[in-house]
Order: C-alpha cells, then sequence, then structure tokens
C-alpha cells in the first residue's frame, strides 16, 4: 500500500499567530502608557479580517504546524515589557517622549538620579534626553519637583525580529507610531514580507 505523502489540510483551528497582551490593567499597574487590552482586541480584529492566520498556513511546507512555525505578537502596555515583547516575533510596546520646560526646571538632577536607563544628563541646566536610550517611560516626570517635564502622547514602538528557545535574541525597533492605523500599516508590511 503507497502512502499518501501530500501535504493534508490543516485544521481550521490551527491559528498562527500567538496573540499575548499583558496584564497591566487589571493589575493597576503604575507604569502602565497605553490600554493594552484595546490594542490586543484591535490587533486581534486585525488579524482576522485580513485573514493573516490562513496566509500564513500557506507558508507551511509540513504535515503538522509546530510552535516554531507560528508567530507571536506580543503587547506591553509600558516599556518594562513584563510580558516579553522583546523577545517576540513583534513586539507592540506602549511608550511615551518625555520634554522639559526649562523655565521650570531648577536642575535639580532629580530626573537624571531616577533615570532607569541613563538616558538623562544635567550640567548644570534643563535635562537633556538622549533619544536612543530613553525607552519612554514615567519616572523623570514623575520625581520632578517642579513639574518641569511633560510626556508626549502615548504611542506604539513597534519591535520585530525577538526570538526565544535555544538562541535567543532580541527585536529590533522598527518603527514608532501614535495611532492604530500606522501600526496596522507597519503590521501589513511585516505580513506581507512573512507570506510572501
Amino acid at each position: 500500500m503507497k502512502k499518501d505523502l501530500s501535504k493534508p489540510a490543516l485544521s481550521k483551528n490551527d491559528n498562527m499567530v500567538i496573540l499575548t497582551a499583558c496584564q497591566g490593567e487589571q493589575r493597576n499597574c503604575p507604569n502602565l502608557l497605553v490600554k493594552s487590552t484595546k490594542w490586543e482586541s484591535m490587533t486581534a480584529d486585525w488579524l482576522e479580517k485580513n485573514k493573516i492566520s490562513e496566509k500564513l498556513k500557506k507558508t507551511i511546507n509540513s504535515k503538522k504546524i509546530l510552535r516554531h512555525h507560528k508567530i507571536s505578537v506580543v503587547i506591553a502596555g509600558c516599556p518594562n515589557g513584563c510580558s516579553k515583547p522583546y523577545t517576540a516575533n513583534i513586539g507592540l510596546v506602549g511608550f511615551v517622549k518625555p520634554d522639559v520646560e526649562p523655565d521650570l526646571c531648577t536642575a535639580c538632577g532629580e530626573c537624571e538620579i531616577v533615570c532607569p536607563d541613563t538616558a538623562i544628563t544635567v550640567n548644570g541646566g534643563p535635562p537633556v534626553f538622549d533619544r536612543d536610550k530613553c525607552l519612554g517611560c514615567i519616572k523623570c516626570r514623575d520625581i520632578c519637583p517642579t513639574n518641569a517635564i511633560s510626556l508626549s502622547e502615548s504611542g506604539i514602538r513597534i519591535f520585530e525580529g525577538g526570538k526565544q528557545g535555544r538562541h535567543p535574541k532580541l527585536g529590533e525597533i522598527i518603527a514608532e507610531k501614535n495611532t492604530p492605523d500606522e501600526v496596522f500599516e507597519v503590521l501589513n508590511k511585516i505580513f506581507e514580507n512573512l507570506t510572501d
């Protein structure tokens, strides 16, 4: 008897995208910059509307879908990344950009001391922010005794290329966007590259 080696039809229940979001809202996280459950819902709707899972299934050349065939999309409400967005295939991380009102600043240096990313320098004047180091938390604003530091509207920093397992890798920032349409435009390009 001859075995049928043709590719079997994959089940409709084999979702090719593992979507996870942080639990910051449920746990009243003080660091939350974006509503992760809202972003999770919008992302799930976008994935379904664009039939991303079905498109990814067509790229599988195997009889069985394994974990490493799937794409992980992880949403974090803040740069602390408790939900592990930095080692996901795609990470969506809430962020803000600090700014300073020089007339209110006393150059006390408290913001420089509290910054976990050493992204602030105070040399006798208002703080200077190193935008390449700043992850966009809120510690500098919260510590400022004169309220000289304000924050931009929150946005989403998009990471791509993270990986867990035996050879882990951190994803790299590929974009910073402020609206869902902008974020989903970037996601569309990522998934187009994965399914071509």
